[in-house]
Parts: C-alpha cells; structure tokens; sequence
C-alpha cells in the first residue's frame, strides 16, 4: 500500500511540477551571502530552496543572509524531514508592509504581518481523494520557523519542517481549522501560497523520505571494493546538497576492521556522495558492512564484500610466429584482460584481448603489429572499472600473487631488431617482483573474443606455466551522471527507487 501511495505521489508531483511549477529556481546551489534573487520586477515571487539540516540553528538565529555561515543553498522543490527547508518570498511593497508591524525583530514582524489581513502564507495538501480531508499548515510559529531578510522586499523564511503542525482543512478554504495538530509525512505533497495585498504566488513543496542507495558493482545493493588505494563507493541520497555524512566500513571477517569517511553530498536534483578508502592491508575474501550517519542519525546500510580474485596463465616456451600468440590456459576470477607487451614488462603493448571470469583453453591473443622483439611479456589484468576497456593509466589493475605480477615470459624464434628487455628465466626460476606494469600512453579499448581468430593448431606445448591470484577487486564508483533538471523520468526513477527500498 505504501509502495502504492509513493508512487502515485510521484506521478501527481511530477505533473504538478511540470504544470504549476512557478517559483522552483533553476541553476547550480547558491552560498549563502552569495544568494543575488531579488523581488520579482512585477508580482510576488515564491521560491524553494533546501539546505542541510545541521545548518538549521545557525540560519534561524541569523538576521540576515550573510549570517548564515558557509552553507549551500539549493533551488528545489523536494526536501527531506531531515533537511533545512528555505522559502524564499517577494513581492511589491513587503519591506514597507513588514516594517510597518510591531515588534522589534524581523520573524516577530513577519509574522504579524502574516496574522492580518493584507498577507498569507499557507501549504495546502495536495492530490488528495475527494473523500479525504486535506492537511495544511501556516508558517507564523516561532518554533519551527524564523524569518531573515535577504534586500529589499525579499526575505527568507528559515522553516524546520519536522516541527511543523499540521490541521485538517475541513471546510477546504486553504486555511488551517481548529482541531488537533499532525506532523508531516514522507511522501505529503503541498502547494504552498504566499500572497500580499493584490499580489499571490505559488510553488510546490514534495516531502522524501530519507533514503541512501549505494551504486553497486553487482546485481543488489552490495557493493565490492579491492583491497587496494583509492577504493570508491558511491551512493544518491535525498539528503540536500552540501549535507556532512560519515560513512563507516567495517570489515567483519576473521581480522576485523574498520575504515570512517566524512563526505558531503553533492548534486541538485538527484544528489550522491562519493566515500574513497585505502584498503591496501584489507584481507581478502571478507564481507563489508557500510553505515551512513547523518550525526547521530542512522540514515542508510549497505552490505559488500571484497572478494578473492584468482588468476592463472599457462603459456608456451617459445613461439615462432610474429602476429599472434596462443595460451593453452587461462583462468580468471573476474573480468580482466589479457596484455601482451614486446620485450618484457616495460615493452609497448602489441596485443589484448578482453575475458570475461571464467577458465579457458587454447586462447589466440591477435598483436597490432608484427613482433620484432626476441620476447613477449604476457600478463593478467582485472577490469576494475567493469568497461570493458583496457585503460592504461587508469583504474586496472594487474593480477598479483603478493607483490609478483600474474605473469609470463615468452621467447620468439626468429625475431631481429629490437632487442628483449628481459628473458624468460627457467620454469624452476622464481620471479622476482615487477615494480613497472603500465606502459604510457591513454586508454586503450580491449580486443573482445569475436574480433580474434580463434585457436590454431601446431603450436608448441607449454613446458612452464606462471600462476597466482590476488586480491583485487572493482570499484563501487562509476555510475550514471546526475539529470541538469527536474524531470518527469527522473522523479519517477527515484520514487520507484525508494518505495522498492521501503
């Protein structure tokens, strides 16, 4: 039922939106004492800004905007319980009419101005069934709102919504009756009216629910993360933009651990935050439990993991061909790619070829150009970023067994010219750590199974192979990018997003 109901709140909101929506500001988030909105040339002007709710004393004690510290001030029409909501209001004359009322600060004159007859400001519940009472509120009680004046007849009321009371609008006249008071809820839709005099505005206020939903690295809201530097994991919330969260990751296998981030959430219409950790000495193969705190607010849970990532190669002793090279074996935990480089491992690279996890035999890696090196140098690389891309310098990352690469040497018979930087030592010869993995240059794309011969035969038979694992995984981090706008397809996306998490 309440799925329902959230729902068909979006799609009510979202044509309300899109039909009425006066008032909702477009553009980036605004600093307070930045903030340059001024009264409207002609008529009044009925603006929604959100801004992070541990900001809501400091704004509510300030006279004036400049008062009100270092706080992002966002332009939107959905706000949060746990947020500061602002509404901003202007109209010809108000800073006469204000001034004129009794009273020594700026909320107490506000609010007898609104008490009277020549102003108002109410929010009226909207899209309710016919058989259903609405609710409404009215912003004159010094305990959930205060007013600071911005420049000439636009002020700003600074509005704890959680503290707002709610009656029934029995008579439907767009004005609180007696009776007893409700709070607002998540998921309440209200068309807010300011009007002075002649002149009358509306804007529309949607109250979310409080939610977080971590961008994963696979089906389900788990995300995975490596135990490797600069770990990412990403997440929206409908917090408001500039809001402080602390994100705790805790390790809960047989060596427990923790890691804390504070980030602030950013974005407009769709906001996320972005939490990055050092996992290098993280052990592998353990769950992970993240916690977002908005002070002492539990306001969000995901469970990830990172996983074993495994990776073996069994290649040939040598090889006589100079455009291409096939490896009687392959197994990878995860997706990653196959990298061949001339000469060793600091060799430009002449081959790869994208494989999805899994265990193959008779691999065919095709090179871009004829070898001319005496050696190759083959090697195992994890997609960290998932796209399929081999990305030079970017987030992949090779396979490792400790600190030694997954990784083989290959001579080529018959080659002239450029000579090998390294040998392929004897099968029973360790190798010895490699410092230097990545040749420089940008992004190259990954070769994929279809766009390579498949297995030749006549090879040689491998007399030596190279195998490990390592603990390596993908990132959490890379999703997709925020819409410029309130939209229809965007309101509905999230909405469906939360009623499925609630």
């Amino acid at each position: 039922m309440q799925r329902a109901r959230t729902l068909v709140v979006a799609v009510l909101f979202a044509g309300l939106a899109l039909a009425v929506g006066s008032g909702v500001a477009a553009g980036a988030p605004t600093t307070a004492g930045g903030t340059d909105a001024t009264a409207a040339d002609e008529g009044a002007n009925l603006t929604v800004f959100v801004a992070p709710g541990s900001h809501l004393d400091a704004m509510q004690d300030a006279d004036t905007v400049a008062e009100y510290g270092n706080v992002t001030i966002t332009a939107r029409s959905h706000v949060t319980l746990s947020d500061t909501l602002v509404l901003q209001v202007s109209a010809p004359g108000l800073d006469d009419a204000v001034r004129s009322q009794p009273g020594n600060e700026t909320t107490t004159k506000f609010f007898s101005l609104l008490d009277g007859e020549r102003a108002s400001l109410t929010g009226t519940e909207a899209f309710t069934p016919s058989d259903t009472t609405p609710k409404v509120f009215s912003l004159t009680d010094p305990e959930s709102t205060a007013v600071t004046h911005v420049d000439g007849s636009t002020y700003q009321l600074v509005v704890n919504l959680s503290a707002v009371d709610t009656v029934l609008d029995k008579n439907r006249n767009g004005r609180p009756d007696d009776g007893a008071t409700r709070p607002i809820d998540s998921g309440d839709v209200y068309q807010v009216r300011f009007a002075l005099d002649e002149y009358a505005t509306n804007a529309s206020i949607l109250v979310f629910p409080v939610a977080v939903d971590f961008e994963a690295g696979e089906s389900g809201n788990s995300p995975v993360l490596f135990p490797m530097p600069d770990q990412q994991v990403r997440a929206h919330t409908t917090l408001a933009p500039g809001t402080e969260l602390r994100i705790e990751l805790t390790g809960t296998g047989a060596e427990p651990f923790q890691r804390t981030k504070t980030v602030r959430v950013t974005g407009r219409d769709q906001p996320a935050f972005t939490a990055t950790y050092d996992l290098v000495d993280a052990p592998d193969g353990i769950p992970l439990l993240f916690v977002v705190k908005n002070g002492d607010q539990n306001v969000g849970k995901a469970e990830g993991r990172i996983p074993n990532l495994t990776a073996s190669l069994s290649v040939p002793d040598r090889i006589d061909t100079k455009d291409r090279i096939r490896l009687q074996r392959a197994n990878f935990s995860h997706d990653g790619f196959l990298i061949v480089r001339a000469g060793g491992p600091d060799g430009p690279i002449v081959g790869n070829r994208f494989l999805e996890a899994g265990a193959y035999d008779g691999l065919t890696v095709q090179f871009s150009q004829p070898v001319k090196a005496d050696a190759l140098h083959v090697s195992a690389y994890v997609d960290v970023d998932t796209d399929r891309i081999f990305d030079r310098s970017g987030p992949d990352r090779p396979y490792r067994t400790g600190s030694t690469l997954v990784s083989a040497t290959v001579d080529v018979s018959g080659t002239s010219g450029t000579p090998a930087v390294t040998t392929r030592p004897p099968a029973t010869t360790t190798r010895a750590p490699t410092t230097s993995t990545t040749a420089s240059g940008g992004s190259e794309r990954s070769a994929t199974a279809s766009e390579f011969p498949g297995p030749t035969d006549g090879r040689p038979s491998a007399t030596g192979t190279t195998t490990g694992f390592t603990p390596y995984t993908i990132t959490a981090a890379n999703g997709p990018g925020f819409s410029a706008g309130v939209t229809l397809a965007a309101m509905l996306v999230l909405f469906a997003l939360l009623a499925r998490r609630r």
